[in-house]
């Protein structure tokens, strides 16, 4: 079963409904709560930079200047998905 379809089956169980983005389901790396505004995705910033990046075509700048554009900056509504610059499970940092 895809992530996708994981997060689906779940968010029919709880009759929820999210914002999902198209095409970005590898940089998913939750479901979370923001008090008073209900349930939101939860994205690693680093692998939406890497999924725009996939094309071969695109800079790791215009990624970066694309997700924070269209993604980190914008909101969809109540259920605008929540973005972590700094995800310690799928990324490598520097200490």
């Amino acid at each position: 079963m895809s992530i996708r379809e994981e997060i689906k089956q779940y968010l029919d169980e709880q009759e929820i409904e999210v914002a999902i983005y198209e095409g970005c389901d590898d940089a998913i790396i939750g479901i979370g709560r923001v008090h008073t505004k209900g349930t939101r995705i939860v994205y690693c910033y680093n692998k939406l930079v890497e999924i725009h990046m996939e094309d071969g075509d695109t800079t790791r700048l215009e990624a970066i200047a694309s997700v924070d554009r269209n993604m980190s900056n914008a909101y969809i509504g109540d259920t605008t998905p929540l973005i972590v610059d700094k995800c310690f499970l799928c990324c490598k940092w520097d200490v």
